[in-house]
């Protein structure tokens, strides 16, 4: 478990740089992101969808190239120092085109990070402590020769000479704990090393410092192993844990698949819901994505083939429950209870319906180009299975519902296959998705050699922008997959597209037998699930 331990006051404290401090390259500002050791491979997914939130430049890929602009305006990932298994800890580099950008990152992030804990203007690093000392304290030295960035290093070491400023510590080991007296003599090296004469300020500190070192032996505490090293900056953005507001375990209406309150904060940031924006869960449930979608301060709407989840409830003893802004006791909880015992804004609607048949009316040009995200985590028959409007006997669909029977009674459904449950998600998102709207959903994985593993759905109006995979056991797993709509819904093409997808012997209906499958290649070698690859450590 990473170890935190901050000095000389609350580590919720969080300072902005000025504009003359940070090392200046061709690339800008060289920040370091320090990560919380959970979901790994989602984390700089995340940062890239909070800085297309924050600038909108994108972030620059060797093997890619840029994706718009030229080299050198774009931010860009450095990877950490280790070799490959460092790049599953908490440290990484990243570079940002100017100063401003990074201050707009870091504003975005503080208020929105799940998966990052800070964001620091990295000054100085080592091997070792007096290393790290070294390549500060260069920065005060005349001779320009010693670094190429020396005039930028005076600038930004000018504060510690200042009497009138006053300054925090925070010193973070990842892997171990910093005892006390080593935090006082890190800070003290630090000190002479520049000539601080500020004062401590222990709550509103005009420089907020971070102080950050790894030491993790092969093996130890089951977490990636990475060699010592040191890091030191100015502290751009501290991040909270926002999201425990929403714990599973407090909340009024759950269902057995309601999902995990910091994975659906982290999916409303994949959607980039913000306020103004419109954003759709077809498969809603009791509502834990949709809530998460509302603090982000989006609009909201839901829809969910099981009337008695969206509409009946159920009935909850020994607890206040809010109704109609009043809390009453022993009361029926709800999809609204959720909302309303959060303050947060009630949906614009809730509908019973599925991906394959939404009661939008597709003459209308309203219907299209409705949403700007569409989040939700479908059916896809490993916890639950996907149901669909219809029934066995034909002739009782068409059947008028009695009038006295219409509040008490459950249509009818069918079966949904998961192949179809997909191609029908993807076509509602291209239909009613603005250009530029975020789909966001999970998809399964498994090890198992009749399904490619790195395969997924497409739509010739969607291109995958992130896959992120979570491992959950030594065969199962679940990737959260982000696409962007990049042209306008075209019916002909969306048809074509949909008959090949679900064609017989396409990659797609592998997943209707996917449970049969993963079990029926138990001979075969799975794959070796890293401790520290779960939820959290």
């Amino acid at each position: 478990m990473a170890m935190t331990m901050a000095m000389m006051g609350s580590p919720q404290t969080t300072t902005t740089a000025n504009s003359s401090s940070g090392e200046e390259t061709k690339w800008g500002t060289r920040l370091l992101c320090v990560f919380r050791m959970r979901y790994i491979d989602f984390r700089l997914a995340e940062v890239e969808a909070l800085e297309q939130m924050a600038c909108g430049l994108g972030f620059y890929r060797e093997n890619e190239g840029p994706r718009k602009g030229e080299k050198g305006t774009m931010f860009k990932w450095e990877a950490p120092k280790g070799g490959e298994e460092a790049r599953d800890g908490p440290f990484w580099y990243l570079r940002a085109p100017t100063r401003e950008a990074a201050e707009k990152l870091a504003a975005v992030v503080g208020e929105r990070g799940v998966l990052v804990k800070c964001l620091v203007d990295l000054w100085s690093e080592g091997d070792t402590l007096e290393a790290m000392a070294l390549d500060l304290r260069q920065g005060a030295v005349e001779d320009a020769t010693l670094r190429p960035d020396v005039e930028d290093r005076k600038s930004r070491v000018a504060c510690f000479s200042d009497k009138g400023s006053t300054f925090k510590f925070s010193c973070e080991g990842f892997g171990r704990r910093i005892p006390m007296q080593e935090q006082l003599a890190v800070i003290d090296v630090l000190c002479r090393a520049c000539g601080h004469v500020g004062k401590v300020s222990l709550k509103q500190p005009q420089y907020d410092f971070y102080v950050g070192n790894t030491a993790v032996s092969p093996k130890e505490h089951n977490l990636p192993s990475i060699p010592d090293h040191w890091y030191f900056g100015l502290l751009l953005c501290r991040t909270t844990t926002w999201y425990d507001a929403y714990k599973l375990s407090e909340r009024k209406y759950l269902g057995p698949t309601s999902m995990d309150h910091e994975v659906a904060a982290l999916m409303a940031n994949m959607a980039q819901c913000r306020p103004g924006k419109l954003a759709f869960d077809p498969y809603v449930g009791t509502g834990s994505i949709l809530v998460a979608c509302s603090h982000a301060g989006a609009m909201t709407y839901g829809g969910d083939i099981d009337v008695r989840v969206i509409i009946w409830g159920k009935e909850k003893e020994c607890c206040d429950v809010k109704s109609h802004g009043e809390f009453v006791q022993n009361g029926k909880v709800d999809v609204w209870t959720n909302f309303d015992s959060y303050g947060l804004p009630r949906p614009l609607g809730l509908i019973r319906c599925d991906a394959s048949s939404l009661p939008f009316r597709r003459q209308a040009a309203c219907s299209e180009d409705l949403f700007d995200a569409v989040v939700c985590d479908p059916p896809y028959g490993i916890r639950a299975g996907g149901r669909k409007q219809g029934g066995r006997q034909a002739w009782m669909r068409d059947r008028e519902v009695p009038e006295d029977r219409k509040d008490s009674h459950i249509p009818s459904t069918a079966a949904y296959s998961t192949s179809e449950c997909v191609v029908d998600l993807l076509d509602l998102s291209a239909r009613h998705l603005v250009v530029g709207g975020r789909l966001v959903y999970f998809f399964p994985s498994a090890v198992t050699g009749e399904i490619p593993r790195d395969w997924l759905p497409s739509h010739p109006c969607l291109e995958v922008e992130h896959c992120c995979e979570q491992e959950l056991t030594m065969v199962w797993g679940r990737k959260l997959v982000t696409m962007v709509k990049r042209k306008p819904y075209d019916p002909d093409e969306a048809g074509e597209h949909r008959k090949r997808q679900l064609a017989l012997g396409s990659d797609l209906l592998k997943f209707d037998r996917l449970y049969e499958l993963v079990h029926s290649s138990s001979g075969e070698k799975s794959k070796k699930v890293k401790s520290y690859k779960g939820k959290k450590i």
